[in-house]
């Protein structure tokens, strides 16, 4: 077991053991969310999954007191968690963080009540008197072993439509020790199918004989469909809201900017292949260099007209890429720059015409600046051994130009770059990351 994991878990009370003969593990940035929601005295409780909290590529279910609903936004925004966008997902409220120690990405789904079925229009009503009935085992409230049973039951049934192996076993241990006497049970003994009652569904559970459950649960959507007018009508108005997700994200919520500067060698196109694979919103590469591939500088411009056509092309490549950010954007997603126009401020001239200094001031204010400028800086020599295109002296220039601009503009992160790809980009995984919870927490501040 990870010692920070064990440490972690010793000081929250959590005990090692939450099923005889397992050890159970639960991952530290869960210890750290689990914590703060008991400290705000916030009403919870796992709500399936409590063999999985060692790992948290997938999300975290978790049922809370309608009443408590603002105090888990406040609660997991001020530890660095995000609010995802939930229209038409009933009482779902989802939040996201980036560990950066563990280099993992963790989302919490909170739910305020017990639906189920398609667009979690068959409601229970059964949610606060299965929190009430929550039990604590090793430190982690869960809900009772007979409300457990049936909420994974409903869910597999009427959510899912198939019993995968990580709950079907669950729902085998369970199914020989519970009951139908609780909210959920009663809730299923009055609304099953004709012709099924609980104690078939405990034994088909038992036997893990899942065909003929599945087949009851589509029975059992059939006839709610079929019968309920408002359930009709709730399905329809947060399927239409749902739809309406992508417009919250153009309004509210759209995505962030990052340049990526650096000499040739520096690893800017690695790091943004990285992002583009490992980082939890969608990332689109957008190349911005003014000169081409190669080239940080590029070919002086031999005369006035000259001067004026490149002008025109430089801007004219820079908006095209600009109005492609700009669409991804709204779409929610991560653009990175590879390169932008502020390469035309590393070696500004000091003896040439006014004209030279203006065009370059042009160059590098063609479009809006992007949300977080970052330089990857790395040794001449070890830029060389990546990338042979320029002698060490030329890389050298390069690089003291780019430390030379950072210093001149004061907003620019410098990223040490001499490391592997994976540290570099987990690095700047953090610096976004932390770009997109001020930004989030600065659009709060002047909403209140």
């Amino acid at each position: 077991m990870d010692p920070v994991c064990n440490e972690t878990i010793k000081e929250a009370g959590i005990n090692e053991s939450m099923e005889p003969g397992r050890p159970a593990v639960v991952h530290p940035v869960l210890v750290a969310a689990f914590a703060a929601l008991d400290r705000a005295s916030i009403r919870w409780c796992l709500l399936r999954g409590d063999a999985e909290l060692d790992r948290v590529g997938a999300d975290v279910d978790l049922l809370i007191a309608q009443e408590d609903r603002a105090a888990v936004t406040t609660v997991l925004e001020r530890m660095g968690y995000v609010r995802l966008a939930s229209w038409g997902w009933a009482t779902h409220r989802f939040f996201v963080t980036y560990d950066v120690e563990h280099d993992t990405w963790v989302k919490l789904d909170f739910v305020s009540a017990l639906s189920f079925g398609p667009h979690a229009a068959i409601e229970t009503g059964a949610a606060a008197a299965c929190l009430e009935r929550r039990e604590m085992v090793d430190g982690i409230p869960l809900l009772a072993g007979e409300d457990r049973f049936w909420a994974l039951l409903l869910h597999c049934i009427l959510d899912r439509g198939d019993v995968p192996e990580r709950h079907g076993g669950p729902l085998r241990a369970l199914a020989g020790s519970v009951g139908a006497d609780g909210p959920l049970g009663s809730w299923f003994a009055a609304h099953a199918a004709h012709g099924w009652d609980p104690a078939l569904a405990l034994s088909l559970a038992r036997d893990g004989n899942w065909p003929p459950l599945l087949a009851m649960g589509k029975q059992m959507g059939s006839v709610w469909r079929g019968q309920s007018g408002p359930m009709l009508a709730i399905r329809g108005r947060r399927a239409l809201v749902r739809r309406m997700t992508k417009l919250r994200t153009l309004l509210l919520e759209p995505g962030l900017t990052i340049a990526l500067l650096g000499p040739d060698g520096a690893g800017k196109s690695t790091l943004a292949a990285e992002l583009g694979r490992t980082f939890y919103f969608g990332t689109r590469s957008v190349y911005m260099g003014l000169y081409g591939a190669g080239s940080a500088v590029g070919t002086p411009p031999r005369g006035p007209v000259d001067h004026v056509g490149r002008l025109a092309g430089h801007v004219g490549r820079q908006w095209s890429g600009y109005l492609r950010a700009v669409f991804h954007r709204s779409r929610g997603r991560l653009v990175v720059y590879d390169r932008f126009g502020y390469d035309a401020l590393l070696r500004l001239p000091r003896n040439r015409w006014i004209g030279a200094r203006i065009r370059r001031w042009l160059l590098s204010h063609a479009i809006p600046s992007p949300d977080l400028v970052l330089l990857l800086d790395a040794p001449a020599e070890l830029l060389h051994a990546r990338k042979q295109d320029h002698d060490l002296a030329t890389l050298e220039s390069q690089r003291r130009a780019y430390l030379d601009l950072a210093a001149r503009m004061g907003n620019v992160s410098v990223v040490p770059a001499d490391r592997s790809a994976d540290s570099v980009r987990r690095d700047v995984t953090q610096l976004v990351w932390r770009r997109y919870v001020a930004r989030r927490r600065g659009r709060a501040a002047k909403r209140a």
